[in-house]
């Protein structure tokens, strides 16, 4: 191993691995947070995590009879729905915002020579 460039590579591979580690505890994190929807009017209310697990629905005494139970299924399931898109963009901006440099060096560099790989 005595091409620099070679030795380089090692090195970031290390420290990606290392850095890869230390984010994945905070990842986790960021999973478990839970966001909350509802519906305008109030009568749905539900709490999702980034993950996207459902962790409560909650309807008023009145949900049911002002819905009827076909159409309050379609709410529950758009307000649902709602919540978790606005939780895993959250929790897509977290993360983003939490890769270390190295990890975006090596995700460049693996970018770059799958363009020469397929230029060549």
């Amino acid at each position: 191993m005595t091409d620099p460039e070679e030795a380089r590579q090692v090195e970031l591979a290390e420290a990606t691995s290392e850095a890869l580690e230390r984010m994945g505890a905070a990842v986790e994190r960021l999973a478990a947070v839970e966001t909350e929807g509802r519906t305008r009017d109030g009568r749905v209310t539900v709490r999702v995590t980034a993950g996207g697990v459902v962790v409560r629905i909650r309807l008023t005494e009145d949900a049911l009879p002002s819905y009827g139970h076909a159409r309050l299924g379609v709410i529950v399931a758009r307000t649902l729905r709602d919540a978790q898109e606005r939780a895993r963009a959250g929790y897509e901006r977290e993360v983003a915002a939490l890769v270390p440099p190295e990890v975006a060096e090596s995700a460049r560099l693996l970018d770059e020579a799958q363009r020469r790989g397929a230029a060549g």
